[in-house]
């Protein structure tokens, strides 16, 4: 329970960026669980990203922390998330397509994380997948993704030169 505690406040200081508090927070997380613990390897990959300005020396030990964890819990959505935002500064698409598929198929549920995936789609020209990740999200009934995923619908429509659609 503690550590779950942590893990969510580690997160919230790390999107605020007080970094004071997101390593006091990513401190409590190693002293509750140890320096293999999944979610110390999780807190510390997301720290180094929040460091890193597309460095593959960097970005490759991220993906060996995120893979560690992933081994230990392939069902954790946020580690194919981070997964696919790294696959993404790597300008790695494809794999980045299917890190946040299995990502939102896990459960994961962040609006902007929504977005790359789909704007990814659309740029590879997989204007059917986009599609079905819309439906797919759309399907969830999350408030805080249904105004996003009419947008994105709407820029998908405006893409296929389906403006009738668009203004719907």
């Amino acid at each position: 329970h503690d550590l779950a505690n942590q893990f969510r406040l580690f997160r919230l200081a790390l999107s605020q960026q007080e970094n004071g508090q997101a390593d006091e927070r990513l401190a409590a997380i190693r002293r509750i669980e140890g320096d293999e613990g999944v979610h110390f390897l999780c807190g510390k990959a997301l720290r180094m990203l929040s460091r890193t300005d597309r460095d593959e020396t960097k970005l490759a030990e991220i993906l060996r922390l995120l893979k560690d964890v992933e081994e230990r819990r392939p069902s954790w959505w946020l580690v194919h998330q981070l997964q696919a935002t790294v696959y993404t500064m790597q300008r790695h698409h494809d794999l980045a397509s299917e890190k946040y598929q299995r990502s939102f198929d896990l459960g994961g549920r962040d609006p902007m994380q929504a977005r790359l995936a789909v704007a990814i789609l659309v740029s590879r020209n997989r204007l059917e997948e986009a599609q079905r990740l819309l439906d797919q999200l759309e399907s969830i009934g999350d408030p805080a993704l249904d105004d996003e995923v009419d947008r994105m619908r709407v820029g998908l429509d405006i893409t296929r030169g389906d403006f009738e659609a668009a203004l719907k």
